[in-house]
């Protein structure tokens, strides 16, 4: 990746105001959209996976970047602590995908996102004890 871009906008007409969009999900349609940087959201993750609370993740990204005040753009600013906030489905998930190509230590052998959400946890041994012993599991 490089580290700048160049953006060139051109015209059919006279040149223009070019004005930032609304998210498309947006129900307040007058609020304009900018995504959140890469580098934020990393910034923000390490400190979530030092087990930092989303709210104390969400200050100190910000004064880890100089302050509200040195911020170059609004792309380095998340919007709020809710955004911080990760989904534990969605972990689960890409816990499965990273095992997938090694079955032997995978643990999280597979997850269901339905209305009646299931996980289901086992590591190699467990699944062969499953297997070979089915009556030790009935319920």
């Amino acid at each position: 990746m490089h580290p700048l871009v160049f953006v060139q906008y051109i015209f059919e007409k006279a040149e223009h105001r070019v004005d930032v969009q609304c998210h498309g999900n947006s129900m307040e349609k007058s609020a304009k959209y900018y995504r959140t940087s890469h580098t934020t959201k990393e910034i923000i993750t390490a400190l979530c996976n030092q087990g930092k609370s989303p709210n104390v993740a969400f200050h100190e990204g910000v004064a880890e970047q100089g302050g509200i005040t040195q911020m170059r753009n609004a792309a380095c600013h998340l919007r709020n602590v809710r955004q911080v906030k990760h989904d534990q489905m969605l972990e689960l998930i890409q816990m499965q995908k990273e095992s997938a190509s090694d079955a032997d230590k995978a643990f999280v052998r597979r997850v269901e996102t339905s209305s009646d959400p299931c996980v289901i946890l086992a590591n190699l041994m467990m699944s062969l004890d499953f297997v070979q012993n089915p009556q030790n599991f009935a319920s």
